[in-house]
């Protein structure tokens, strides 16, 4: 199932009204596809846990933080293997 939520983006759940940036996507193995949505605004000073909610349930608020611009992590450059010291 394709899922139109795209990461980065700003989300609201219909049903607990929660807000947020969509910063994940997990896939099941029975085609459930599920977002964590992660809170922009602090609750007595400290940060909200992200939650999880199904496709389904996600409103569309605005562009949140969306920024092409940035390098996202995992592999990058590999750096040259050294040469094996010679056995004399």
């Amino acid at each position: 199932m394709r899922s139109n939520i795209e990461l980065g983006k700003k989300y609201r759940d219909r049903i607990s009204g929660f807000t947020g940036i969509a910063t994940g996507r997990h896939e099941y193995l029975n085609g459930c596809v599920r977002i964590t949505i992660t809170a922009t605004e602090l609750h007595d000073g400290k940060p909200v846990e992200p939650q999880n909610f199904d496709t389904e349930d996600l409103v569309f608020v605005d562009d949140g933080v969306v920024n092409k611009s940035f390098s996202t992590s995992g592999p990058g450059d590999v750096p040259a293997a050294r040469k094996a010291p010679a056995r004399r």
